[in-house]
């Protein structure tokens, strides 16, 4: 079971791939953007230790790496993936 903070990652991963900056960024700049946008958020609902914040942001880092890699499967960039999902969406609407 997923837990509502994953699931809000998960949103902000997807939200961010859908936008068309995330055409010019590397797979390294969108984890890097998603992290931060994350722990911003993470910061606000809650007071997080500053010796853990190093050891949190790599942890979402990897888990970030994780999910992005099944999300966008056989893409070889976030521009890639977006062309991708727009060939899918017109042929579905075809």
């Amino acid at each position: 079971m997923k837990s509502m903070s994953q699931d809000r990652l998960l949103e902000i991963l997807m939200d961010r791939l859908s936008r068309t900056e995330a055409q010019r960024e590397s797979e390294d700049e969108l984890i890097f953007h998603v992290t931060t946008q994350y722990l911003v958020e993470l910061m606000t609902q809650g007071n997080i230790p500053h010796y853990k914040l190093d050891e949190l942001e790599q942890d979402l880092q990897e888990e970030l790496r994780d999910i992005y890699r099944k999300k966008t499967y056989g893409s070889l960039s976030p521009r890639d993936y977006q062309k991708r999902i727009r060939k899918i969406k017109k042929v579905a609407a075809s």
